[in-house]
Formats: C-alpha cells, sequence, structure tokens
C-alpha cells in the first residue's frame, strides 16, 4: 500500500492502516499454509501413505474439531435476552443484533462480575446442547437431525477406516423400550471378514442376516432367562468351532471344542 498522503482524512487514514495490518496478516498466513503443507507432505511419506489419506484424517475426524466455548458478548447477549424477551409474545421478540445494542447500553450488565459470567455461560452452553439433542416440534425438523447425525457418523466410521483398516462396522441397538439391552456397535477388520468366509463359508451381510432372522424369530416367543441365554450362546459357540474344524479336516481346532464344551 502507498504511504498516507497529508490531505487524507482520519477514516481514510484508519482504513489505509487497516489494509497494511491485513496484508501482513495475509502474508503470515500464506508462510503458515506453505509449512503445513510441507508438514503434512512430510508425514504421508514418511509412513507411506498418500497426502490425501493425511489430509482426509483431518477434515473427517471430530477428534480434530474443537467447538468454541461461548464468548463474553454472546453470553451477555443471553442475559439480555432473557431480561428482554421474557414478557414479549411469539413474533415481537428482540433478534440478536438488537439485543446486541441493547447490551452495549447497559452499563450495569457490561460490569457484570466474573462468578455471575461464568454462571450465564454454562447456562448458554446447557442451551446449545438441548437445541442439539432436544426434542424436535416437527417432523421436518428430526428429519433434518437424523440426517446430520447419519453424515456424521458415516464421517467418524470413515476416519476409523483411515486408521485402523477396518473394513465393516455396525451398530446393534434396542428395538423395543421394554428391551434392557445397552446399544452396543462394533468393527470388523479385513482378516474378521477373511476369517468368516474361510471358517464359517459366509459373508459379513449374510452373517448379519441371520442374527437379524434369529432376533425376529426370538420376539415371538416369552422373553428368555440369562441361563438360557448362556446356553443358546455357549451351543451356537461350540456349533460354529465345530463347523470350522470339519471344514478344515485338521487337528487345529479339537482341543478349543473340547475344552469349551466341558467348559459348558
Amino acid at each position: 500500500c502507498p504511504d498516507p498522503k497529508p490531505g487524507w482524512s482520519r477514516a481514510t487514514r484508519r482504513e489505509h492502516y487497516k489494509r497494511q495490518l491485513l496484508e501482513l496478516v495475509k502474508a503470515e498466513v500464506v508462510k503458515l499454509l506453505e509449512e503445513h503443507e510441507e508438514k503434512i507432505s512430510s508425514l504421508a511419506e514418511t509412513h507411506s501413505v498418500s497426502v490425501e489419506v493425511v489430509k482426509r484424517m483431518f477434515s473427517v475426524a471430530s477428534d480434530y474439531k474443537h467447538k468454541r466455548a461461548a464468548g463474553r458478548m454472546q453470553t451477555l447477549i443471553h442475559i439480555k435476552a432473557q431480561e428482554i424477551n421474557a414478557n414479549r409474545p411469539v413474533g415481537s421478540k428482540l433478534k440478536a443484533p438488537e439485543i446486541r445494542e441493547e447490551v452495549k447500553k447497559d452499563k450495569a450488565l457490561l460490569a457484570l462480575s466474573d462468578e455471575k459470567l461464568e454462571e450465564a455461560r454454562r447456562e448458554v452452553e446447557e442451551k446449545r446442547l438441548l437445541s442439539l439433542k432436544g426434542a424436535r416440534p416437527s417432523i421436518a425438523s428430526t428429519g433434518k437431525d437424523f440426517a446430520a447425525t447419519s453424515e456424521q457418523l458415516k464421517q467418524e466410521f470413515e476416519y476409523l477406516h483411515l486408521r485402523t483398516s477396518a473394513v465393516g462396522f455396525g451398530i446393534l441397538a434396542p428395538a423395543s423400550r421394554d428391551d434392557r439391552g445397552q446399544p452396543i456397535w462394533f468393527v470388523a477388520g479385513s482378516k474378521s471378514t477373511d476369517f468368516i468366509r474361510k471358517y464359517l463359508n459366509t459373508t459379513m451381510w449374510d452373517l448379519a442376516g441371520n442374527l437379524e432372522l434369529w432376533a425376529n424369530t426370538n420376539k415371538l416367543e416369552k422373553p428368555k432367562t440369562v441361563a438360557e441365554l448362556q446356553a443358546n450362546i455357549g451351543a451356537a459357540i461350540a456349533a460354529g468351532l465345530r463347523k470350522m474344524f470339519q471344514a478344515q479336516g485338521t487337528q487345529r481346532y479339537p482341543p478349543i471344542l473340547m475344552h469349551f464344551e466341558a467348559a459348558q
């Protein structure tokens, strides 16, 4: 930028110095990005992966995305909104920009103690959490939440695949409010897939279908006791081990099978 001229107004000079400052910041940002690219390239070369893989790990994982905490002004706006909009009917409540101007005029609010400010900040965080995970007033908003959650799960599983080379993911959750089981999730790597194909002579998806069929069949019966469940699970494991032994025709699995059936 050229040097300021003697005839420039105060506002023009202020704009000129601001532009100079932004040019300096821009140069530093470009330098930082270049160093960032060099470090990513070096990291990818060290671990024999492509640069795109490393960049995807940074872009899709929530581990590297930390939400900014509520700032001072946002907290003050929250306090002022509760004061101004408490008795206003729907449609006449003030918006955030208008409340911000009211905050700037409220000297007592601007001089709020640190303790009161921290308490209000916690309220803002709770409100954020409620808006994120609370009940929704319509099917449309619920659908948007479901779509956003599904996309986040997809990104997290993609990140897990990049880190561990896992190829299969699954979530098991109770289908009824009467079920007392806790939801669980599982991951299967390439070795798990090969194991199921080689020794059980099936695929992961067929195995999942059989589990679903078994679960639907059990819904027609009365709930089983813990002892019955243990017996059923033990029989299923023993049958699987026996099937693996028959497929191999070697002495690799009989000791395991004998030990397991003896333990039953």
